[in-house]
């Protein structure tokens, strides 16, 4: 039987210098978006965050790697996986030259210090590079330095202008396509920063925000909800209230943009 997994993070650093505000909350409304929107049940999805009673549940390195393990466990054609990650984002001079940039993108679990950062070769090793054929994961990092995260071989950039929108695709040919459908949506560009925020009273972050209300808003609207629509919406509404990050769309293989997201089928 095809799995339906999800890993949701969300990591405030409390008490710590660069203490984040918003991203339990970022967990928790993912978490409620994927029981309420998605069908998921809860017991099929891991939440690790640094208000977890649980040591088996804080956002530590090892604790991560074991989830993202868990999640692709067991993945065959028509498993339907979904990650999000809520917390700071880093980079660090490359290992392996696979770089345009010359820098590793990384996230930042608890104690970072302590168990380092993970960087996105390894998150294309745990995440990518091991789902099979007919599988389909969606990743969400709200986190800095995002764009590339996975390092997936099509980025797709919205621009938006007063007379019409358009999309350019970037292949980036030094990565293999994947095997299994592989999408990111990330909080920016690689070079950017994305803001942790109040949103209507409330700690969040910007951009999973604004994912889970363009999902809400076509929803609403009876739209489907494909990944065009959604990227769009986001990038709209971050400019719109002026943020000055750019959220960008990639995926592991070819992809249509018409298609509908399936984490909703």
């Amino acid at each position: 039987m095809a799995t339906k997994r999800a890993v949701v993070i969300g990591i405030n650093y409390t008490g710590l210098k660069h203490e984040l505000y918003g991203c339990i909350n970022d967990a928790i409304n993912i978490r409620n978006f994927l029981t309420k929107r998605c069908k998921y049940a809860i017991e099929d999805i891991k939440m690790l965050t640094d208000a977890a009673e649980s040591p088996a549940n804080l956002p530590t390195a090892d604790n991560i790697r074991a989830a993202y393990k868990w999640l692709l466990e067991g993945a065959t054609d028509g498993s339907q996986l979904f990650t999000h990650y809520s917390g700071h984002g880093g980079t660090k001079r490359e290992q392996n030259s696979d770089e345009t940039e010359e820098r590793d993108e990384t996230i930042c679990p608890q104690k970072k210090k302590k168990n380092g950062q993970i960087i996105d070769d390894e998150l294309r090793k745990l995440l990518v590079d091991p789902l099979p054929y007919g599988a389909n994961l969606v990743a969400v990092f709200d986190c800095c330095h995002s764009g590339t995260m996975l390092d997936l071989r099509y980025n797709y950039k919205f621009d938006s202008n007063p007379s019409h929108s358009t999309y350019s695709i970037c292949i980036e040919k030094q990565y293999p396509p994947s095997m299994g459908q592989v999408t990111l949506f990330s909080g920016c560009m690689d070079n950017q920063t994305s803001a942790d925020t109040v949103i209507k009273n409330k700690a969040q972050g910007a951009m999973t925000y604004g994912f889970l209300k363009a999902m809400d808003d076509l929803r609403k609207k009876k739209k489907q909800i494909t990944y065009k629509k959604v990227i769009k919406a986001m990038t709209v509404m971050l400019k719109f209230n002026g943020y000055k990050q750019i959220p960008q769309l990639s995926t592991g293989s070819y992809r249509d943009l018409h298609n509908v997201i399936k984490i909703l089928e």
